[in-house]
């Protein structure tokens, strides 16, 4: 039977659940220590200071839709790639995020209303709470 429940009556037969989180791949070298000749002194220029890609990822059966950014990540980051997700879902979706300071930042506050009217709908996780984390 197609019973609502939670979330304002939506069925839970008719929503999809999701995930957001976010990664970085370093394009500088992380060079501790390296082999060398006894005696010898090897120097490795990791000038250029730390840069990096971030890949904001949201995971929704299976299906993983990605987005590439360089530079910090911010609210403001946040909120476009959610704006484009909420854009493209076809059903109401509820996305898990944790609450790092960009996911909960006034802007993404602001914007849930907006959101939910799309379908979208934000589920942040507790502060600190790794016994919610399955890997």
């Amino acid at each position: 039977t197609d019973r609502p429940v939670g979330f304002s009556g939506i069925s839970v037969f008719r929503q999809s659940l999701a995930y957001f989180d976010e990664s970085t791949f370093s394009l500088t070298a992380n060079v501790p220590y390296a082999w060398q000749p006894l005696g010898e002194q090897q120097v490795v220029d990791l000038s250029g200071g730390r840069q990096g890609i971030h890949v904001l990822g949201i995971e929704e059966s299976n299906q993983v839709v990605s987005y590439l950014h360089r530079g910090s990540i911010k609210g403001s980051t946040v909120a476009e790639v959610l704006d484009d997700y909420a854009s493209h879902i076809r059903k109401t979706t509820v996305l898990v995020l944790d609450s790092a300071s960009p996911r909960t930042c006034k802007l993404i506050q602001d914007k849930q209303e907006e959101w939910a009217s799309q379908g979208l709908i934000l589920i942040p996780l507790p502060a600190y709470s790794p016994e919610l984390n399955d890997s």
